[in-house]
């Protein structure tokens, strides 16, 4: 039995893996990218807003829809449904998501304190009531 075999120089190999690799590193740079952030920018926003509130034991529960303008964002609606504010401390947590024109989404997660200041509202619950006027 005859045996044929083809030898295929160590050159030709390295020159045709080398050729593979260099198609593949084009492919991956021309591909598109995820986003990534950058460094720091400023950004600003004023909303016009409604707000619906509801005492629920020692929180209030805020409901917030508005529309405004954001930097970057241009025309842009905010809303939130989860705004909770302690009614004992002032402690506070939202998320708000806020939507431009175009359909750019930013989420806000916030932690925060409220305080009270001066002419504050009153809220009536069970015979107890408290004078707040939420400024953050």
């Amino acid at each position: 039995m005859k045996t044929i075999t083809n030898p295929i120089s160590k050159t030709a190999l390295h020159v045709t893996s080398l050729a593979f690799l260099l198609a593949m590193m084009t492919v991956l740079g021309f591909a598109p990218q995820p986003a990534r952030a950058g460094g720091e920018l400023p950004f600003h926003a004023n909303f016009i807003t409604k707000v619906d509130t509801l005492v629920a034991g020692d929180f209030l529960r805020v409901r917030v829809t508005g529309q405004g303008q954001a930097t970057y964002m241009a025309a842009t609606t905010a809303f939130t449904n989860d705004q909770l504010v302690s009614l004992i401390d002032g402690s506070a947590t939202a998320t708000y998501t806020l939507t431009g024109n175009n359909g750019d989404t930013l989420i806000l997660d916030m932690i925060f304190q409220s305080t009270n200041v001066a002419g504050g509202c009153h809220v009536c619950r069970n015979l107890h009531c408290y004078r707040r006027h939420w400024s953050v």
